[in-house]
């Protein structure tokens, strides 16, 4: 109980504290409800232009296919809270998303939204809730600026108070992408409806996207919560709040509408830098492949609503080195390395942390060698544990402890801390890069972990030296891992040397040092790749452990194969 206690309390002091005052007040008192007596005027002439398409998602048969599950839901008798399901299966089914699904006729639609009204009185859950209620009164905003019959009496009066019970209800206490969510639908509810509430809506959602715009994109282009995934999301909100502007010319100002557009450019061209050769993203943090929408994608959308120039495919060699976002590497081609070196952030809203310091994820002639576990699901369970560990990323543990104190589903106490990071180019074809941190707070003795990379590009020979050093005190037992994709099989060919294959032909060696001394040993464990929320594959995790008083060194090198 003590543990818990000193744990509990290494989680709130980094609260804000307005923050920590909401997230009493939304932890002890009942949801606000909404009333609205009087009449709902829409504004006249409201249009925008289509948002990103849903596809996949209903599908034929009135299956609905969430985080890679389907079930079959009669419009007839439609189930809104499913027991059968995760729980963030039935946030999705309230978000409205496959409104935008074009293969699904609006009579389907309308039926949904007639559904969804009879079936969900105020405050019931999921679909009450304030991020759930965000999402779909955006979805609704598009779908009914698309099919004015969808625009009952009814409708338009539900939409209305969810708007103002979501008003009553935001998400203060948690922030972070979820109170951008808010602050979204609160203009685009403003813009859609007339009066006194819709002004209120758009005067306070412009004052605080201005606010979160600032907070929220760091300098280099990224979003502050340092995942990929996320990253991709907010991107879409972007866009769609610059869709809202540009097609109801004058509702936003002339400024606001200037820094939406150029933290959009900035978050694009900061995606595009990140993103690997086959188009996905790395999956750093939470991070999963098929959820969030793709770069061309995006481009694809910013080049519908202004105009942009989208970046240039480039055979050079090109760094990567984002210091505010704390991701590094390098990409050419068809081959990329990405590092993680960032601290946690935001301090106040670490809920899609990962324990992945210095953890890489390495591409090869478009097909990834090396891998991040990935992100499963969000419910508190084994598998959420594991992809947010230490030892399910590339890098090192200490004495099996975690980098940084997390438990929980999204909760994280004492924390790993950056001291450096920086790459550069050597020589032609030589990069190297150097990062450090301070983590492992449950083991004695201050231990710092350094890690050098160092890349010899010279085509077929390339190869790619780690070299980790642990500093601290005492004696301690330093593992280091290395996750596969699932397509890569292992043989050990003696001495500390491994080789990697897909199907028949070799891709690669691992050479670990040490290991004809006797000071290091290897070995081979299962892991998890996650890709997908709700896929989970299992890969080789090579394991390399050196038990010595600190500094311990610990090298391997990873060479091309043919």
């Amino acid at each position: 109980m003590l543990h818990k206690l000193v744990r509990l309390l290494h989680t709130l002091k980094y609260l804000q504290i307005k923050q920590f005052v909401f997230y009493v007040v939304r932890r002890c008192l009942k949801p606000a409800s909404a009333i609205h007596n009087g009449k709902v005027e829409l504004l006249p002439g409201f249009e925008l232009d289509q948002p990103l398409p849903v596809t996949g998602v209903w599908q034929s048969g009135h299956q609905f296919n969430f985080l890679n599950i389907s079930k079959t839901q009669l419009l007839q008798e439609f189930e809104w809270c499913p027991e059968d399901v995760s729980r963030l299966w039935r946030y999705n089914l309230h978000y409205f998303d496959y409104l935008r699904e074009p293969s699904r006729s609006d009579d389907e639609k309308i039926q949904l939204l007639e559904s969804w009204i009879a079936s969900n009185p105020q405050g019931s859950q999921p679909g009450w809730e304030p991020f759930t209620a965000s999402l779909r009164i955006v979805n609704w905003v598009f779908f009914l600026s698309h099919c004015p019959r969808a625009n009952t009496p009814e409708t338009v009066r539900s939409l209305y108070i969810q708007t103002l019970w979501l008003e009553k209800n935001d998400e203060r206490h948690i922030l972070a992408n979820h109170y951008f969510e808010n602050i979204k639908a609160w203009l685009f509810a403003g813009m859609f409806f007339l009066g006194h509430d819709a002004e209120r809506w758009l005067s306070n959602g412009q004052r605080l996207l201005v606010e979160q715009l600032s907070v929220q994109f760091l300098d280099d282009g990224g979003h502050y919560e340092r995942s990929p995934h996320y990253h991709g999301l907010m991107l879409e909100n972007l866009l769609d709040l610059l869709n809202l502007s540009l097609s109801n010319s004058g509702i936003l100002s002339a400024k606001t509408e200037a820094d939406l557009r150029d933290t959009a450019i900035r978050g694009l061209a900061f995606l595009y830098r990140i993103t690997m050769p086959d188009g996905s993203i790395p999956l750093l943090n939470d991070s999963a492949h098929g959820t969030a929408p793709s770069v061309d994608e995006l481009y694809t959308y910013a080049e519908r609503l202004f105009d942009i120039q989208r970046p240039n495919n480039s055979f050079i060699t090109e760094l990567i080195d984002e210091p505010a976002s704390g991701i590094y590497g390098y990409r050419n081609n068809q081959d990329m390395l990405v590092i993680d070196c960032g601290d946690i952030g935001p301090d106040y809203q670490p809920g899609h942390t990962h324990c992945d310091f210095l953890s890489f994820e390495l591409m090869l002639d478009e097909k990834l060698l090396f891998v991040d576990s990935g992100l499963y699901e969000y419910q508190a369970g084994e598998m959420r544990e594991y992809v947010r560990s230490t030892a399910a990323h590339n890098t090192i543990s200490v004495d099996g402890q975690e980098q940084s104190e997390i438990w929980g589903e999204f909760r994280v106490a004492r924390r790993a801390k950056k001291i450096q990071a920086e790459i550069a180019f050597t020589a032609d074809d030589f990069i190297e890069f150097s990062g450090s941190y301070t983590g492992f707070p449950r083991v004695a003795g201050g231990i710092i972990h350094q890690r050098k990379i160092g890349c010899d590009l010279r085509g077929d020979a390339a190869k790619y030296v780690i070299q980790d050093l642990v500093q601290g005190q005492g004696v301690h037992r330093v593992d280091s891992y290395l996750h596969f994709h699932p397509d890569i099989g292992l043989e050990d060919v003696g001495d500390g040397r491994w080789r990697l294959c897909r199907e028949q032909y070799t891709v690669g060696y691992i050479v670990v040092e040490g290991v004809d001394e006797g000071r290091v040993t290897t070995r081979l464990e299962r892991g998890w790749y996650c890709p997908e929320f709700g896929l989970k594959y299992k890969n080789s995790v090579l394991v390399m452990t050196i038990e010595e008083a600190l500094p311990v060194e610990l090298s391997y090198q990873i060479e091309r194969g043919i």
